[in-house]
């Protein structure tokens, strides 16, 4: 009952066209109307005080019809099929509304308000089109836009919702991780690349060079020729690991690690049996698609539930070719239970801490040139906070790798390389 009663209110104030300012600007004109107006017979007040009067009901008049169009036009509009986005990148939708070009002095905007998303509108041909970014992934069966429709002074304002069924996947940003060598490091093989070579592959194959590179791998015979920088990396296994489980820890900061889940999975860094899990899905993926979903829908999962469901779902995979677990790059709830989870654990277990940038110096340095994130990144993790999530993992079980893959450089960490004074970076598979 307080729930519904709370709506109501809450819709009746939204269709209240009036703004504070409006109420300021229209009260003051009213008294000042009849104190000065009307009783000393002041025509310069008379003349003001009656302008802002009439000044507050025009945009009242304006704001009532333009929210009378665009609540036809946006009921009217519908987008095309299923809507899948990345975050971080601003993509069009499909939907649009007519342009208020015909109401003078009257204003537009919208949001979304179920899912975590920037929305701007392009003028084209009399309408307004909708593009958005995303900023935290998610799924949702539809689309709740709430509108604002007002006049350019802000003395008015409409506000009202319009829902679209329309089944929305928002996938997570994977950055700069694009780089197949970052994440090369997850695809170990069973077998050996070579029968004479070492088990992790001799460096046989070229590419060319990529931010991150150990110097010492390029060709520089082949750069002295070509001017082109071509690298040795190490060649691919003859296949894959055999049983791979897989699992996202949700939690403050999480989206550059489900970025890295999704190119994980999107480049087959798993081999051919594989099964991967997140928090607070009871069940687990084995095809692309049903964990694309998994790992965008645990975005929902609160704070309190992160790394409760990795003990579980380790239990339920049982015996472990390799577990990789990826996680958040700030210390939280989660962090004991993960070091809990996998204590026990014989196997092969790989974390990934996914970051957005690491903010290195002190404190007050890191709080005088802190930025907001731009596009749908996290902030820069304190390099304090990172190594204390690194170190507790690496005590977690014994034989632990862990490996920190910035999504803003394209970069990945081994721990030995974010404590000492080497800011330098190395691949995964190095």
């Amino acid at each position: 009952m307080l729930k519904r009663s709370a709506r109501r209110a809450r819709r009746i104030a939204d269709l209240f066209p009036i703004t504070p300012l409006g109420l300021a600007v229209g009260g003051a004109s009213y008294g000042v109307l009849q104190h000065y107006g009307y009783k000393q017979r002041d025509l310069v007040l008379f003349a003001v005080s009656a302008l802002g009067l009439l000044l507050v009901g025009v945009a009242i008049v304006v704001a009532a019809l333009a929210a009378l169009v665009v609540f036809r036009s946006a009921r009217a509009a519908h987008g095309d099929g299923r809507l899948a986005l990345e975050c971080g990148r601003f993509a069009p939708t499909g939907f649009s509304i007519r342009a208020l070009w015909f109401v003078p002095f009257a204003t537009v905007a919208w949001t979304w308000s179920e899912l975590r998303v920037e929305v701007r509108q392009q003028r084209l041909r009399g309408r307004l089109h909708e593009t958005v970014r995303a900023t935290r992934r998610g799924v949702a069966p539809r689309i709740r836009r709430r509108f604002e429709v007002g006049d350019v002074f802000g003395l008015a304002r409409i506000q009202f919702e319009v829902a679209e069924s329309r089944d929305v996947r928002l996938l997570p940003s994977v950055g700069a991780l694009r780089q197949v060598h970052v994440i090369r490091g997850l695809s170990s093989g069973s077998d050996a690349s070579a029968s004479a070579g070492k088990p992790e592959g001799d460096p046989f194959d070229t590419r060319r060079y990529a931010p991150g590179d150990p110097i010492r791998f390029v060709l520089w015979k082949v750069f002295a020729k070509s001017r082109n920088l071509i690298v040795r990396t190490p060649e691919r296994a003859e296949s894959p690991v055999e049983h791979t489980v897989a699992y996202l820890v949700t939690g403050s900061s999480d989206e550059p690690a489900a970025g890295a889940a999704r190119l994980a999975l999107e480049l087959g860094a798993f081999g051919n049996d594989w099964r991967i899990g997140a928090d607070g899905m009871d069940a687990e993926a084995r095809t692309r698609d049903g964990a694309l979903d998994l790992v965008t829908r645990s975005a929902s999962v609160s704070d309190s539930l992160a790394g409760t469901g990795l003990a579980h779902f380790v239990e339920r995979a049982g015996a472990l070719g390799r577990l990789v677990v990826f996680v958040p790059p700030r210390p939280g709830p989660w962090l004991p239970k993960v070091r809990a989870a996998v204590r026990e654990l014989k196997g092969k277990v790989d974390f990934v801490v996914g970051t957005d940038g690491i903010a290195r110096g002190s404190k007050v340095l890191r709080a005088l040139s802190r930025a907001e994130p731009s596009g749908g990144g996290e902030q820069a993790v304190p390099i304090d906070e990172l190594l204390k999530v690194v170190k507790a993992l690496e005590g977690g079980t014994n034989g632990a790798r862990v490996v920190v893959v910035d999504r803003r450089t394209g970069h990945a960490y081994l721990p030995e390389h974010l404590a000492g004074r080497k800011q330098a970076h190395t691949k995964v598979a190095s």
